[in-house]
């Protein structure tokens, strides 16, 4: 996928309000696969520790709205296996227990957990993605895609 520098240069005559808005990954389940190891991350506005994995998606399910999706894909320039997603368990009581049911239910890694987290990279599941509003710094709104839940790869 081109990078910003590079669109600006091939769409030079691009009139401004021509440029659409990409809207959000369509709501449903996709077949995805983990992308690397897990990351160590803090948040910019509460500063929260937390473990983050990016997960590429590979298949939409029928759950999924295609004509959405093409949409979604045509818009953003990009093909589904392009597109990745993070999935971040953030400090709090229940951190080590979802990331525990991530990686056994969700991955089918057992063991000691940081050899689990060493056998997380490539690793394929189901991630259900659903949408939140987010309200940005200048107070506009919009919706984005989170991961509502995950499952085991059948």
């Amino acid at each position: 996928m081109p990078n910003l520098h590079e669109l600006i240069e091939q769409e030079a005559r691009t009139n401004l309000d021509d440029i659409k808005d990409v809207p959000p990954l369509p709501p449903g389940d996709y077949l995805a696969q983990v992308v690397g190891n897990h990351e160590n991350v803090i948040s910019s506005r509460k500063q929260t520790a937390g473990v983050q994995f990016t997960l590429r998606l590979l298949q939409a399910n029928e759950s999924v709205d295609r004509d959405r999706l093409d949409s979604f894909l045509a818009t953003s320039n990009q093909s589904l296996r392009d597109v990745t997603i993070r999935h971040t368990f953030w400090d709090s009581p229940y951190a080590m227990s979802s990331l525990r049911s991530f990686l056994k239910d969700s991955l089918a890694i057992h063991g000691e957990l940081k050899e689990a987290l060493s056998n997380v990279p490539g690793k394929q599941l189901v991630v259900t993605i659903t949408h939140r509003s987010q309200q940005s710094d200048d107070g506009s709104m919009r919706l984005i895609a989170q991961i509502g839940s995950t499952a085991r790869a059948l």
